[in-house]
Protein backbone atom coordinates (compact mmCIF):
# COMPACT_ATOMS: atom_id res chain seq x y z
CA UNK A 1 0.00 0.00 0.00
CA UNK A 2 1.22 3.14 -1.16
CA UNK A 3 0.19 5.79 0.19
CA UNK A 4 1.96 8.22 3.33
CA UNK A 5 0.32 8.62 6.75
CA UNK A 6 -3.23 10.35 6.88
CA UNK A 7 -6.35 10.11 8.09
CA UNK A 8 -7.90 8.10 5.26
CA UNK A 9 -5.23 5.52 5.67
CA UNK A 10 -5.27 5.49 9.28
CA UNK A 11 -9.55 5.00 9.55
CA UNK A 12 -8.83 2.19 6.84
CA UNK A 13 -6.81 0.25 8.81
CA UNK A 14 -9.05 0.89 12.14
CA UNK A 15 -11.68 -0.89 9.77
CA UNK A 16 -9.70 -3.95 8.84
CA UNK A 17 -8.81 -3.91 13.31
CA UNK A 18 -12.17 -3.81 14.26
CA UNK A 19 -13.00 -6.58 11.53
CA UNK A 20 -9.57 -8.71 13.08
CA UNK A 21 -11.04 -8.08 16.34
CA UNK A 22 -14.24 -8.98 15.90
CA UNK A 23 -13.13 -12.40 14.46
CA UNK A 24 -11.00 -12.55 17.52
CA UNK A 25 -14.25 -12.11 19.90
CA UNK A 26 -16.14 -14.77 17.94
CA UNK A 27 -13.78 -17.30 18.18
CA UNK A 28 -12.52 -16.49 22.24
CA UNK A 29 -16.56 -15.75 22.92
CA UNK A 30 -16.30 -12.42 23.66
CA UNK A 31 -12.51 -11.94 25.41
CA UNK A 32 -10.16 -9.83 24.84
CA UNK A 33 -7.06 -12.11 23.89
CA UNK A 34 -4.87 -10.34 21.56
CA UNK A 35 -6.59 -6.60 20.93
CA UNK A 36 -3.08 -5.01 21.06
CA UNK A 37 -1.16 -6.91 19.07
CA UNK A 38 -4.41 -7.09 16.20
CA UNK A 39 -3.65 -3.11 16.80
CA UNK A 40 -0.02 -3.35 16.69
CA UNK A 41 0.73 -5.24 14.13
CA UNK A 42 -1.79 -3.50 12.04
CA UNK A 43 0.47 0.02 12.24
CA UNK A 44 3.38 -2.36 11.83
CA UNK A 45 2.51 -3.86 8.42
CA UNK A 46 1.18 -0.53 6.70
CA UNK A 47 4.84 1.33 8.29
CA UNK A 48 6.85 -1.32 6.31
CA UNK A 49 4.44 -1.71 3.48
CA UNK A 50 4.19 2.10 2.94
CA UNK A 51 8.71 1.85 2.45
CA UNK A 52 8.56 -1.58 0.98
CA UNK A 53 11.66 -3.84 1.37
CA UNK A 54 14.32 -3.12 2.20
CA UNK A 55 13.11 -0.60 5.41
CA UNK A 56 14.84 0.09 8.52
CA UNK A 57 13.03 -0.80 11.58
CA UNK A 58 13.33 2.49 12.81
CA UNK A 59 11.53 3.99 9.87
CA UNK A 60 8.61 1.52 10.43
CA UNK A 61 7.93 1.71 13.69
CA UNK A 62 8.28 5.41 13.21
CA UNK A 63 5.77 5.77 10.05
CA UNK A 64 3.62 3.14 12.45
CA UNK A 65 4.07 6.02 15.13
CA UNK A 66 2.40 8.99 12.47
CA UNK A 67 -0.28 6.69 11.67
CA UNK A 68 -1.54 6.30 15.28
CA UNK A 69 -1.31 9.90 15.44
CA UNK A 70 -4.31 10.79 13.67
CA UNK A 71 -7.86 9.69 15.18
CA UNK A 72 -10.20 7.09 14.23
CA UNK A 73 -13.54 9.10 13.51
CA UNK A 74 -15.76 6.14 12.77
CA UNK A 75 -14.21 4.02 16.15
CA UNK A 76 -16.98 3.51 18.46
CA UNK A 77 -17.57 4.95 21.48
CA UNK A 78 -16.63 2.59 23.87
CA UNK A 79 -14.76 1.64 27.46
CA UNK A 80 -12.06 -0.47 26.57
CA UNK A 81 -9.75 -2.28 29.16
CA UNK A 82 -6.98 0.27 28.27
CA UNK A 83 -9.01 3.28 28.85
CA UNK A 84 -10.13 1.78 32.08
CA UNK A 85 -6.83 1.13 33.13
CA UNK A 86 -5.54 4.52 31.88
CA UNK A 87 -8.41 5.91 34.31
CA UNK A 88 -7.85 4.01 37.53
CA UNK A 89 -4.43 3.52 37.10
CA UNK A 90 -2.90 6.34 35.20
CA UNK A 91 -0.80 4.20 32.98
CA UNK A 92 -1.17 4.35 28.80
CA UNK A 93 -1.81 1.40 26.79
CA UNK A 94 -0.95 0.16 22.96
CA UNK A 95 -2.01 3.24 21.53
CA UNK A 96 0.39 5.69 23.57
CA UNK A 97 3.14 3.26 22.88
CA UNK A 98 1.92 3.11 19.19
CA UNK A 99 2.14 6.51 18.47
CA UNK A 100 5.41 7.32 20.10
CA UNK A 101 6.84 4.64 17.49
CA UNK A 102 6.83 1.73 19.86
CA UNK A 103 10.06 2.52 22.05
CA UNK A 104 9.96 -0.57 23.65
CA UNK A 105 10.63 -2.05 20.90
CA UNK A 106 12.59 -0.30 19.35
CA UNK A 107 14.71 0.30 22.38
CA UNK A 108 14.87 -2.74 23.86
CA UNK A 109 13.15 -5.61 22.37
CA UNK A 110 14.96 -5.45 18.93
CA UNK A 111 18.23 -4.31 20.71
CA UNK A 112 18.26 -7.63 22.96
CA UNK A 113 16.97 -10.11 20.82
CA UNK A 114 20.15 -9.15 18.26
CA UNK A 115 22.38 -9.31 20.80
CA UNK A 116 21.62 -12.77 21.80
CA UNK A 117 21.71 -13.89 18.19
CA UNK A 118 24.47 -12.10 17.56
CA UNK A 119 26.14 -14.73 20.43
CA UNK A 120 24.64 -17.15 18.87
CA UNK A 121 21.91 -18.05 21.08
CA UNK A 122 18.92 -20.31 19.64
CA UNK A 123 15.67 -18.24 18.28
CA UNK A 124 13.81 -19.65 20.85
CA UNK A 125 16.10 -18.38 23.24
CA UNK A 126 16.69 -15.15 21.96
CA UNK A 127 13.09 -14.18 21.84
CA UNK A 128 12.20 -15.33 25.27
CA UNK A 129 14.77 -13.08 26.53
CA UNK A 130 13.47 -10.21 24.61
CA UNK A 131 9.95 -11.42 25.89
CA UNK A 132 11.11 -11.15 29.27
CA UNK A 133 13.35 -7.86 29.07
CA UNK A 134 10.04 -5.85 27.44
CA UNK A 135 8.32 -7.17 29.87
CA UNK A 136 10.66 -6.67 33.21
CA UNK A 137 9.71 -2.31 31.97
CA UNK A 138 6.55 -2.25 29.99
CA UNK A 139 3.10 -1.54 32.07
CA UNK A 140 1.27 -3.95 30.32
CA UNK A 141 -2.37 -2.67 30.41
CA UNK A 142 -3.39 -6.27 30.05
CA UNK A 143 -1.94 -6.92 33.27
CA UNK A 144 -2.96 -4.07 35.14
CA UNK A 145 -6.65 -4.71 34.18
CA UNK A 146 -6.70 -8.54 34.52
CA UNK A 147 -4.50 -8.17 37.72
CA UNK A 148 -3.67 -4.75 39.11
CA UNK A 149 -0.43 -3.09 39.64
CA UNK A 150 0.65 -5.44 42.47
CA UNK A 151 0.54 -8.34 39.39
CA UNK A 152 2.49 -5.74 36.94
CA UNK A 153 4.74 -5.23 39.72
CA UNK A 154 5.23 -8.80 40.47
CA UNK A 155 5.57 -9.79 36.52
CA UNK A 156 8.46 -7.37 36.15
CA UNK A 157 10.47 -8.00 39.24
CA UNK A 158 10.46 -11.85 37.87
CA UNK A 159 11.72 -11.08 34.66
CA UNK A 160 14.04 -8.64 35.44
CA UNK A 161 15.56 -11.86 38.16
CA UNK A 162 15.13 -14.46 35.65
CA UNK A 163 17.33 -12.13 33.55
CA UNK A 164 19.86 -11.03 36.13
CA UNK A 165 20.34 -15.54 36.73
CA UNK A 166 21.50 -15.14 33.26
CA UNK A 167 18.20 -15.64 30.95
CA UNK A 168 16.55 -18.33 29.45
CA UNK A 169 19.39 -20.30 28.23
CA UNK A 170 21.08 -20.80 32.12
CA UNK A 171 20.24 -23.63 34.39
CA UNK A 172 19.22 -20.76 36.92
CA UNK A 173 17.40 -18.63 34.50
CA UNK A 174 15.38 -21.82 33.09
CA UNK A 175 14.55 -22.76 36.61
CA UNK A 176 12.68 -19.25 37.70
Amino acid sequence: YKDKPNQRLREKLAAIGRAGEAKMYSVTKGVNTHRGAIWCLGLLIAGSAIYGAPTSAKLIAATAGQIAGYTDRYAPIEQSNGRKVLQQYGFQGAREEARLGFPHVMNIGLPTLLKYRKQGYSEDVARLNTLLAIMSSLNDTCLLHRGGVTCLLDIQTTCKSILKLGGVHTQLGYEA
